[in-house]
């Protein structure tokens, strides 16, 4: 079986000078270009030699203010209270797309040249098996004690590997054909790591070389005689150990079955010198996963709904770093909940219009999955994917809201956007007809509240006391 590699859009160059002699080089011989990657891992080698230092860690966790413990209802005074209202935005927060699936890259010639391999490996990737070169690796050497020089020598003698380097990039290609982002790229490339080596620090050191050498920002840091991956993301995370370098933040980000770490690390000051791109959390669809299907019933006007869920996609959602509220309202309900889902209602929504069956989502959502707080359901804020709002038994404001805004979208076609009030989440769907409520206007169309936490609230009904409180939108 052949290795095979794609081209795509060289990455925006930077200024500093590593970036521009690179540009040169690409386009320059294969003889000049092996001196020039010599050079910069060269560069590279010294400052691993001799530039590390102490890092204190730190713990940071999203600003929360305390939920309701029960569920809200609406009374009949609050009917009396909807009227048409604007509340004043605070914040938008537009989410653009910043690397969301992978991009393809152009390998360097001496990788992309490659022939076939000898044999390859297997590993399971979440149900899904994936294909991996084997190749020969250079492990760190058997002393009890660790140090910077082995960590260094690592890098120099797997670097040089130009069939190393070329497995890394066909790793890469099966996360693309997965359509995994560059966290599910990451997390294979920890999985394929068992491939290459039998000691964890080694399968370490390899996901971080992976990663520089497909140009993503990505360190290593040690203490006692573990060594840790950290990654820098393109937004804050939370309840991840990591300290602050050069003005960015480095998470630990460890192996499966790797705890991690509270004790300062020691990592070196220097960067790799050529481009790199954050590990992007954004992910705009959902990854290509084996389908293991399982069921969940709901309990809603009498009846008994099954709906189906992947429990791949579960467990590929619950190892996410937790991270801002934004990133989890894109991504859709698999293929196997929307099926189940259409089953119910088809024939409820047939000959409804828009509106109506907005509201007849809303209704769902509202009574037919229980609440409770993440406080209650697991000891601190844990923001759910709309997929593992179908598996967890309870679900809380933001949850139902990001569960709610893909029924909406998958069964009516209406856009939606998240409001983020203290201790509330809510969602605004954008009614095609005038109705009387409460709204937003927001980019030419009026977004009337659609609050699946409220209880027996309709569209345009608002819990009175975040009327006249500023609201952050969540365009997604």
């Amino acid at each position: 079986m052949a290795l095979s590699f794609h081209a795509f859009t060289q990455e925006d160059s930077t200024e500093n000078d590593y970036q521009k002699e690179f540009d040169n080089f690409l386009n320059a011989s294969q003889q000049e270009f092996d001196n020039f990657k010599s050079k910069n891992d060269s560069i590279f080698y010294q400052f691993l030699l001799d530039n590390w230092k102490e890092y204190e860690l730190l713990l940071d966790e999203p600003r929360t203010t305390p939920k309701p413990k029960e569920q809200p209802k609406i009374d009949a005074r609050d009917a009396n209270l909807i009227k048409e209202i604007k509340p004043k935005i605070k914040t938008k927060t537009i989410r653009e797309n910043t690397d969301q699936q992978i991009q393809l890259q152009l390998p360097p010639k001496e990788y992309k040249s490659m022939g076939h391999a000898a044999t390859y490996s297997t590993v399971s990737f979440y149900g899904s098996d994936i294909d991996v070169p084997i190749v020969n690796t250079q492990s760190l050497p058997t002393e009890a004690e660790l140090n910077q020089k082995q960590i260094a020598n690592f890098f120099r003698e797997n670097a040089d590997n130009t069939e190393l380097i070329a497995a890394v990039y066909h790793i890469k290609e099966q996360a693309i054909a997965k359509n995994l982002n560059a966290w599910g790229y990451l997390r294979l490339l920890q999985e394929a790591s068992v491939v290459y080596f039998k000691k964890q620090n080694d399968r370490v050191l390899f996901t971080w070389l992976a990663l520089l050498k497909t140009n993503y920002d990505a360190i290593v840091g040690y203490s006692d005689n573990d060594i840790f991956l950290l990654v820098h993301f393109d937004v804050p995370a939370y309840y991840i150990s990591n300290f602050e370098k050069d003005g960015k933040r480095y998470y630990i980000t460890p192996l499966p079955g790797q705890t991690d770490r509270q004790k300062p690390i020691v990592s070196y000051e220097g960067e790799y010198p050529e481009s790199l791109k954050p590990v992007s959390l954004h992910i705009s669809d959902n990854p290509l996963l084996a389908a293991d299907q399982k069921t969940r019933e709901i309990h809603y006007k009498d009846q008994t709904i099954p709906i189906n869920y992947n429990q791949n996609m579960v467990d590929f959602y619950n190892n996410y770093p937790a991270c801002e509220l934004a990133i989890y309202f894109p991504p859709p309900l698999s293929q196997l909940a929307l099926e189940s889902l259409n089953i119910y209602f088809d024939p409820v929504l047939r000959g409804k219009t828009k509106t109506e069956k907005a509201s007849i989502l809303l209704d769902f959502v509202q009574t037919g999955f229980p609440y409770r707080t993440d406080e209650q359901q697991f000891g601190k804020e844990n923001y759910l994917f709309a997929e593992e709002s179908i598996f967890n038994e309870f679900s809380d404001c933001e949850d139902r809201s990001v569960l709610l805004a893909q029924l909406i979208e998958y069964f009516t076609d209406l856009n939606t956007i998240g409001l983020v009030f203290p201790g509330h989440v809510s969602l605004a769907v954008a009614i095609p007809e005038e109705i009387e409520g409460t709204y937003i206007n927001y980019n030419g169309s009026h977004y009337y509240i659609c609050d699946p936490t409220y209880i027996g609230s309709k569209l345009g009904m608002m819990m009175p006391e975040f009327e006249k409180i500023q609201a952050e939108i969540i365009d997604f």
